[in-house]
């Protein structure tokens, strides 16, 4: 991931938004030759979108007309699914916004 943070210009790169251990995010596309779903090394197209939202590491949401990703890290899917949208991590942008999300944790004792 070094090469796309530390030689953005020096590559012709669009805007890095966001980056994690096996993925990045730009604001446009990739030239072909960082791109193949089967060349070992290079990277693999997942998804083009039309909105996303990056709060932190590991919180984000993806949205285009076809699907919504949403990722919360410690947050259960199952809680995602019912309990957060889009907007709601949009809305978070905002100074001073804030959101409380609720769900039950099993410890083992």
């Amino acid at each position: 991931m070094s090469q796309f943070k530390n030689n953005p210009r020096l590559w012709r790169l669009p805007n890095l938004y966001y980056t994690d251990t096996d993925s990045v995010y730009f604001d446009g596309p990739l030239g072909d030759s960082f791109v193949s779903n089967t060349i070992l090394g290079k990277l693999k197209l997942e998804g083009i979108w039309d909105e996303a939202v990056f709060l932190s590491p590991k919180v984000y949401a993806l949205k285009n007309q076809d699907s919504l990703v949403i990722k919360v890290k410690g947050v259960k899917k199952e809680t995602i699914d019912q309990s957060i949208t889009f907007e709601m991590l949009e809305s978070l942008l905002t100074e001073n916004n804030s959101i409380t999300l609720l769900q039950n944790k099993w410890f083992r004792s």
